[in-house]
């Protein structure tokens, strides 16, 4: 099967992954820089360095389970699909 894509739709592709990026970047960032206000928000009074520390830490788990959902969410388009590898690898 041999498919043609049009550049428009590749356009619209990567104009909405873009967007996607653009908009979880943003989010770390938005949590990155309100990280102080989230732990005292958040955490128990008694040890604001522990508050600091717990709130970073949750920051990192988010870099840490995003490459990780990502490949399972690949492993699982890649056994759905063996057609949408092909047209992948066509396009890579």
């Amino acid at each position: 099967m041999n498919q043609t894509i049009s550049s428009k739709t590749i356009r619209s592709v990567i104009a909405a992954s873009s967007v996607g990026t653009m908009i979880e970047w943003y989010d770390f960032y938005i949590f990155g820089m309100l990280a102080k206000t989230i732990s005292t928000e958040f955490f128990p009074e008694g040890n604001s360095t522990a508050a600091l520390l717990s709130t970073l830490a949750i920051f990192a788990a988010g870099f840490i389970v995003r490459p990780r959902s990502a490949l399972s969410y690949l492993a699982g388009w890649a056994i759905s699909s063996e057609e949408n590898i092909r047209s992948c690898l066509h396009w890579c």
